[in-house]
């Protein structure tokens, strides 16, 4: 209905910060992006006015997962009479570094863009990665799609993989947030020959710029770590897709991922970085439930574990780029990740090498509900 209330927000300045008062979103309206969008509102008024950040408190039964998501950290906790009455104090402060440099690709220089583009070639190319992706688009009978959308497409890899399949006549449209991978996304579809079967454009995966029911299937191949806000993107996907279209989710679960350094003490270091630099570690483990909130319904899941021991292949090439993309994120130094960079590399060629991540493949279909990331 026009002119109804969805969502309200209200706050006060202190000296240099931004405190938020009252937040309230609509049920009917959660988990469709509106919190998201009304929260980067307000950090841009703040941040324009030049206040060191935003300060806000929540109670452990509402929303602490969100603000966290979107960078807020725990500054006090005034403990309830039970565990899900503590009140919690966030902050966000502007000046802090950003973490997870897939989720800002669109403000990252030229040299992070190229050590990306550089990575995500290179795990394209591996036989194990591309297995695991051949098997969920055969779940999906992605030869059957007319119309697919590749959403956080990155450099193309899995567009030009679906668009070069023997059975695959369609056409497949690429999204991503940064315009600079858009550009090597088509360069490299050309390069393949690839041109009049893909598309690439830039945009934002939470606000699709498209036609609802437009899309036969949809494909989310290791965006939903890196995004705040996974329900919402969701629920944009669904509501792209026609009624009965499918949707391949894959992504690591990063929280899992190891790699054995000279001590467990450097080793345990970088699993908590690890946790902190992608922004969603665990977002395959609550899938499910979050899909079947935005009327996705699942058909087919699979599990991998990709452990390297002696010899580093796969894991060579996200060793290599974390030198560039770990200092980025701001919870490493560059001299720590030149040495924790070299000790691995001095493993794998010493055959002594270990690293195991768990990744997942969801496949889903559309239900008759309706949802949008309105």
């Amino acid at each position: 209905m026009d002119g109804e209330t969805i969502a309200t927000i209200d706050g006060y300045t202190l000296y240099d910060w931004y405190h938020v008062g009252y937040f309230v979103v609509s049920p009917e309206h959660r988990g469709k992006g509106v919190g998201s969008r009304l929260m980067e509102h307000v950090e841009n008024e703040a941040r324009t006015a030049g206040y060191l950040g935003v300060q806000l408190d929540t109670f452990r039964y509402q929303a602490p997962e969100f603000y966290a998501a979107r960078g807020y950290t725990e500054h006090m906790i005034l403990n309830g009479k039970s565990p899900e009455r503590d009140c919690i104090f966030m902050v966000k402060r502007f000046d802090a570094p950003t973490i997870d440099t897939y989720r800002v690709t669109d403000t990252l220089d030229d040299q992070t863009i190229d050590a990306m583009v550089a990575r995500l070639e290179e795990r394209g190319r591996d036989a194990t990665f591309t297995d695991m992706l051949d098997q969920y688009l055969e779940a999906m009978s992605i030869d059957d799609a007319s119309r697919v959308l590749d959403i956080g497409c990155g450099t193309g890899v899995v567009a030009r993989r679906i668009a070069g399949r023997s059975g695959f006549a369609g056409l497949v449209t690429g999204i991503d947030l940064s315009p600079k991978l858009v550009v090597a996304a088509t360069r490299l579809a050309s390069d393949e020959g690839l041109s009049a079967a893909t598309e690439f454009k830039a945009g934002d995966t939470c606000s699709l710029q498209l036609d609802s029911d437009g899309f036969d299937a949809a494909v989310a191949h290791t965006l939903l770590s890196h995004v705040s806000d996974p329900q919402a993107v969701l629920a944009e996907a669904a509501r792209v897709l026609r009624p009965g279209g499918v949707i391949g989710v894959f992504d690591g679960d990063y929280a899992s991922r190891t790699f054995q350094f000279s001590t467990d003490e450097r080793s345990r270091k970088m699993e908590n970085i690890m946790d902190t630099v992608v922004t969603q570690p665990r977002i395959m483990r609550r899938l499910p439930a979050l899909a079947g909130a935005v009327g996705l319904e699942l058909v087919a899941s699979f599990p991998h574990v990709f452990c390297e021991t002696g010899h580093a292949d796969f894991y060579l090439s996200s060793i290599r780029s974390f030198a560039t993309l770990g200092p980025k994120s701001g919870v490493i130094t560059q001299e720590e990740a030149d040495d924790w960079v070299e000790e691995l590399e001095m493993a794998s060629d010493n055959g002594t090498f270990f690293g195991s991540t768990n990744y997942l493949a969801y496949v889903f279909r559309k239900t008759d509900m309706q949802s949008s990331c309105q």
